[in-house]
């Protein structure tokens, strides 16, 4: 086992406030919203218990930068790298890395040695999914065949940073950096459909143990749905206003008789700046092609909360089996896809996912799914 983050961290789980150090098993990302671990189990303590009762031995060395003795102990044994990359919040720095990943490069210039690339732990950044407390129980399951894996990517892995559409922010000379996104719904599978580009591993790749038939697919259309004239939406309410002015100054200040405590959020101002605030039209105008006058009628998408009802109709049934034609049991999940037909002035992507679900089967054993796709998922 290879790299620091296979074993415990120097100071323990919870040892760096705000889970704020790189040093170790990383279960999950710091800042504000990170919590105190009950339990850290890491790697090295599951798969080195494991040995002692195979009678099997684990070799190990924990130092990320020890690269010649990392290479010479990876020639006479199977290999398992474990490397990290930790995110987090920016009011607390790592390593000189503020807040979210400054690169998609993995930390501590983990073993660059091609005799090291095989199994690799990986947590915060877009190098991979966060683990948790369990992390070396989940590995050790894998690694031995006590499951078989059956996770499936949520994003596409690119073999080049240049094939995404959007990149990350290296030199920041304003105060608040402004990116815009323009690359409207193609995201992720969809860019990558939409330009043609080959990723590393696409979203919805995953490994397993055993193998899997995909058998019995149909399409039902249900009679009577997809021709038929949608419903119009319910007309809209009347506005109800519960105040035709606004509040008084004097609501927006501190009450002069309440006590006040450091370190307490409180949702008032201070006198002199609610007597500058003022309001010009001028000044925040609507954006462009924004009416404040209300529709009298609602678009036929619209109307009720959640929109039309009718856009909950199911208008086409899709099923689907799924066979474990290997010797181990093992989950598969089945994707649906749906293309459009073209339409004038209107740019659909290539396929946009409308249903996943996941089936279990032993050996032998076939599971079936069933798809419903509403008219949201076709319109």
């Amino acid at each position: 086992m290879f790299g620091s983050a296979a074993g415990p961290a120097i100071f323990g789980p919870n040892g760096c406030a705000d889970r704020a150090c790189d040093n170790g098993t990383l279960g999950i990302g710091r800042g504000s919203g990170t919590a105190n671990y009950s339990y850290l189990v890491t790697p090295f303590q599951v798969i080195n218990a494991k040995a002692i009762v195979q009678g099997t031995s684990v070799q190990y060395l924990l130092d990320d930068y020890d690269l010649d003795s990392a290479t010479m102990l990876a020639g006479a044994v199977d290999t398992a790298v474990f490397i990290t990359a930790d995110s987090g919040e920016g009011f607390v720095a790592v390593e000189g890395n503020l807040g979210d990943c400054n690169n998609l490069s993995a930390w501590h210039g983990r073993y660059r040695s091609g005799r090291l690339d095989r199994t690799r732990q990986r947590h915060g950044c877009p190098l991979s999914l966060v683990p948790g407390q369990d992390v070396g129980v989940g590995i050790a399951d894998v690694l031995y065949g006590t499951v078989s894996p059956s996770g499936k990517l949520p994003f596409t892995i690119a073999k080049n940073t240049s094939d995404y559409s959007a990149t990350v922010i290296y030199d920041v000379i304003e105060p608040v950096p402004q990116l815009n996104f323009t690359e409207s719904i193609f995201v992720d599978y969809r860019q990558f459909d939409k330009y043609d580009i080959e990723p590393r591993y696409e979203f919805g790749f995953g490994l397993s143990y055993t193998l899997f038939n995909i058998s019995g697919v149909s399409v039902t259309r249900l009679s009577g749905t997809i021709d038929s004239e949608v419903p119009s939406p319910p007309s809209y309410s009347s506005p109800v206003y519960l105040n035709d002015s606004l509040p008084s100054l004097g609501s927006a200040v501190y009450p002069s008789d309440i006590p006040r405590y450091s370190n307490y959020i409180y949702p008032y101002i201070e006198q002199g700046a609610a007597e500058l605030i003022t309001y010009d039209p001028e000044e925040y105008p609507y954006p462009d092609g924004y009416s404040d006058i209300q529709p009298s009628h609602p678009s036929p998408a619209g109307g009720a909360p959640g929109g039309n009802p009718a856009l909950w109709d199911v208008l086409v049934q899709v099923m689907a089996s799924v066979t474990n034609t290997g010797s181990v049991g093992g989950s598969e999940v089945l994707q649906l896809y749906v293309s459009y037909p073209d339409v004038d002035g209107v740019e659909f992507s290539v396929r946009a996912l409308r249903g996943f679900e996941k089936l279990s089967a032993s050996p032998g054993q076939t599971s079936s799914a069933n798809f419903d796709l509403m008219r949201r998922d076709l319109s």
